[in-house]
């Protein structure tokens, strides 16, 4: 009981609840993948099985990000028009909708084996690829729970969820390694895990489930709002796993050169977690009809950027000084390869820190963001294709840190000339300009 209290009191003191629970929630899980990468090296599984596993997160966001996320969003935005009972039915159509996508990719994923590994992996044979076609058909729906508590403002069950099953998660790939076992025993607790995570979420919407309510006009108008999000979502995966794919193509499926090219590629610690944080949660607010009108939402955009930029800046500049000291000690000699891409990896925080997505997602502009999706992929494809001849695997990741800028500056240019909304309204670009200016300069003296 006491922990009940003092638990939303810190979240209220640090701003909005709902924003830090979100982010903290996608915290957890972005940790428990860093601990997972830091822990795999000193566990003598070898680089081949580290590019095992690099390969089976890489297909995992290939093959669900892009209608995950575009449904996702298209449930928040659906909630702002709907009463409770028809919010419920919603949730349970949701609910139904992302377990049959699930296992038709799993069906698929079976019969298509070896021709789908070929084109995604430059290899047919990927070692426990079944049990983890079934940890992703449970995992998936599972996710919608987080959703859900983030929509219905329940900050405590969202960070109770998220605390157990991240840490269910990684003690199912952690522990059968430490205890010597093969990386292939650890799918079958993943799996596990993943139908755990499954009943929960089942747990927290069994009051909800009408099937029945299938075919109902809250159902279709949702998938009438997620789709244009659904292309733009799968877009942005595409631009993001072409790299991956990217560089299993160029160097014929070498797993080891794709272990260091993915470590490398790791995002600040977090940082995913607390923008994607404050778009799902700043998107509902945006979404009412008086969000934008009334520009709460927009300032309160503004605001969380503006504390997220505070905290990244300085901390990327610091890894940025630091990072030739102590990267081999975290990682070992086998990755030291990956400390320069990783380097210019630090400077993809700066598009980062830009949120014209959400305004336009709120704003219904889902043609604009699939324009702007098709430009990310088309310069991302051309520079990668450039960049890699002359620099290596280094020229890649210019190549994206480059599109995603690009990417950002379009969408912020559209809002302004098409909706009149200025880049001042949910931006304090001043700082971020700033910093920015910073943040290179450090890069253009350090940097490898």
């Amino acid at each position: 009981m006491l922990t009940s209290r003092i638990i939303p009191s810190i979240l209220s003191k640090l701003g909005n609840p709902r924003v830090r629970a979100g982010q903290l929630a996608q915290g957890v899980r972005q940790l428990v993948l860093i601990a997972i990468a830091l822990w795999l090296p000193r566990l003598e599984v070898g680089l081949e099985a580290i590019g095992w596993w690099e390969q089976f997160q890489y297909l995992g966001y290939l093959l669900g990000f892009s209608w995950l996320t575009g449904l996702g969003q298209a449930y928040l935005v659906r909630l702002r028009d709907l009463d409770t009972p028809a919010a419920n039915r919603l949730t349970a159509q949701v609910m139904t909708t992302i377990l049959a996508i699930s296992l038709t990719i799993l069906l698929l994923g079976v019969l298509l084996q070896g021709p789908l590994l070929q084109f995604l992996t430059g290899d047919s044979y990927l070692p426990g690829w079944l049990f983890f076609l079934c940890f992703l058909a449970a995992h998936w729906p599972g996710l919608l729970a987080e959703q859900v508590l983030l929509a219905r403002a329940r900050p405590m069950q969202l960070i109770s969820y998220s605390l157990l099953t991240n840490a269910a998660l990684l003690a199912a790939v952690i522990l059968p390694l430490y205890f010597g076992y093969s990386f292939e025993t650890a799918l079958p607790y993943l799996l596990g895990v993943a139908l755990l995570k499954f009943l929960l979420t089942l747990m927290f919407l069994r009051p909800w489930l009408d099937f029945r309510a299938w075919v109902r006009q809250h159902w279709r108008k949702w998938l009438l709002v997620g789709s244009p999000l659904v292309i733009y979502a799968a877009l942005n995966a595409l631009n993001l796993s072409f790299d991956a794919w990217f560089v299993n193509f160029w160097y014929e499926g070498d797993d080891d050169r794709f272990a260091i090219f993915r470590y490398g590629t790791r995002e600040l610690p977090l940082l995913a977690a607390a923008t994607n944080g404050i778009s799902q949660a700043v998107l509902p607010i945006l979404s009412t009809s008086a969000g934008l009108a009334s520009q709460r939402g927009l300032q309160q955009l503004k605001n969380s950027s503006l504390r997220l930029m505070h905290l990244f800046f300085p901390v990327a500049i610091l890894l940025l000084l630091s990072s030739p000291y102590w990267w081999t000690w975290v990682f070992t000699e086998q990755l030291a390869d990956s400390l320069s891409l990783f380097q210019v990896f630090l400077l993809l925080g700066i598009s980062r820190m830009l949120f014209p997505i959400p305004v336009m997602t709120a704003l219904g502009l889902g043609r604009e963001l699939m324009i702007v999706g098709l430009i990310e992929i088309g310069i991302n494809a051309v520079l990668s294709i450039m960049l890699v001849q002359s620099m290596g695997l280094i020229g890649v990741v210019w190549a994206t840190v480059i599109t995603y800028l690009l990417d950002k500056l379009v969408a912020v240019f559209w809002l302004w000339r098409r909706r009149g909304v200025p880049i001042s309204a949910y931006c304090a670009w001043e700082w971020l300009l700033g910093y920015s200016l910073v943040l290179l300069g450090v890069y253009w003296v350090v940097g490898q």
